[in-house]
């Protein structure tokens, strides 16, 4: 379809007209939120703000589902379009969209003369010379299929009805329906950026671990506040050099680590990202990486020969030393001043192009690196792990004050290219 002027914001309206079954399909719970509720708050983190849900069944039949949102609630006869001379989408009361459906709505915007459907009849996109049809069939129809085929009808008598070749999203009808749409958000949660080992062990265990929080009130800070505990209690492990200690302590900060991405799981999954929650999530993972080089400092202090004490209470300091410092380097620069409510860091570099040196950084930032702190506990050689980081930390720091160079306008030049 060739793409016509840009119109006004579409307006978003989701006709609930069969109260034995579109009522119940709407409000049914997919993931932890009722379906209706989930397809508001998508429109509206895409700026798509202007959704009214019409009904003629009484108010109270909603619940708190719509409390909090943008949303309002009109009978058929109640709904004024005069004033409005953009798009309108009618969305299916049953259907969970795609993820990418409502950011891409503005590029379908049809001509005022114009209706697309699509393909699975899940919605129909009216160009403004339809509101009035659209006024006379909502008040006769009986249910969403009604609507679509009386609209249907009329604008082919015009001719003016285009088809889009794609499907809308999953129409909820049944246990399995739901059972499928839940698995696909829990799939679209997966970042593709993640390490290998984050991403073919962590990933698996803290999605299993959010399917069975996503219907309960456990918040996204809760399970920040549990991983940081269970980090917490892997450093009092390695305070001890003992080696059953030592692999414990391994074992509680790998727990920590695939906990820790419950958090963000939830949190998107319920649109409950905050500014926050990501500022106490990146803060309690640097508190627990803290903790857990200065405890390993400690423990092998109390393992080591008296002519060899230096050397942990220096790796501890350099550790900590280079792991603060660039904690507060990534904070300033990429996240200080950022307001929105999502994940607040996404990469050391603010910059759109992502340089080798970047993407080096990005890297090293991820997590895999505990599996080689479980891997060297198990042989009895967790100080060697302190004494790389010794080493390593300072080193992220300086590439962390190179990338933050490149990204001032104008500013110094970086040291590496």
């Amino acid at each position: 379809m060739q793409k016509a002027d840009k119109l006004p914001h579409t307006m978003i309206l989701i006709p609930v007209l069969d109260k034995q079954h579109e009522l119940s399909s709407c409000l049914i719970d997919i993931a932890g939120l009722a379906l209706i509720r989930r397809v508001i708050l998508m429109a509206d983190k895409v700026d798509l703000s202007h959704v009214s849900v019409v009904s003629d069944i009484e108010a109270a039949m909603f619940g708190a589902t719509l409390a909090g949102t943008s949303t309002r609630l009109s009978g058929s006869t109640e709904l004024d379009l005069q004033a409005y001379h953009g798009s309108i989408l009618l969305l299916a009361p049953n259907c969970l969209p795609d993820r990418d459906f409502f950011m891409h709505l503005d590029e379908t915007q049809v001509k005022p003369d114009e209706a697309l459907l699509w393909e699975d009849r899940q919605a129909i996109l009216l160009g403004v010379k339809h509101h009035s049809a659209l006024l006379q069939y909502l008040a006769q129809a009986r249910c969403f299929e009604d609507l679509v085929n009386a609209l249907t009808e009329s604008a082919e008598h015009t001719p003016s009805l285009k088809l889009a070749h794609e499907h809308v999203g999953i129409s909820i009808r049944s246990t399995e329906d739901c059972q499928l749409a839940e698995k696909k958000l829990l799939s679209g949660l997966v970042k593709a950026t993640e390490g290998w080992m984050a991403l073919h062990i962590n990933r698996k265990v803290s999605l299993a671990v959010t399917r069975r929080l996503m219907h309960t009130r456990v918040t996204p800070n809760h399970m920040t506040w549990v991983s940081m505990a269970l980090g917490l209690i892997g450093a009092a492990c390695f305070l001890s050099p003992a080696h059953g200690m030592q692999i414990l302590g391994a074992l509680f900060f790998l727990a920590h680590s695939i906990l820790d991405g419950c958090d963000g799981e939830l949190a998107r999954l319920k649109f409950m990202e905050s500014r926050l929650g990501g500022i106490l999530d990146f803060w309690s993972d640097n508190m627990v990486h803290i903790a857990i080089f200065t405890a390993m400092g400690i423990g092998w202090a109390a393992a080591s020969p008296d002519s060899f004490w230096p050397w942990p209470w220096l790796c501890a300091v350099l550790a900590v030393g280079g792991t603060a410092i660039s904690a507060s380097l990534v904070y300033m620069h990429t996240m200080h001043r950022e307001k929105k409510g999502g994940p607040l860091y996404t990469s050391v570099s603010t910059s759109k192009q992502k340089s080798a040196v970047v993407r080096i950084a990005d890297i090293l930032s991820r997590r895999d690196f505990i599996y080689l702190v479980l891997v060297l506990a198990l042989w009895n050689h967790t100080h060697w792990f302190l004494i790389m980081t010794a080493i390593g930390a300072p080193v992220y720091a300086l590439l962390l004050i190179n990338i933050m160079l490149r990204d001032r306008p104008g500013g110094v030049k970086p040291i590496l290219g």
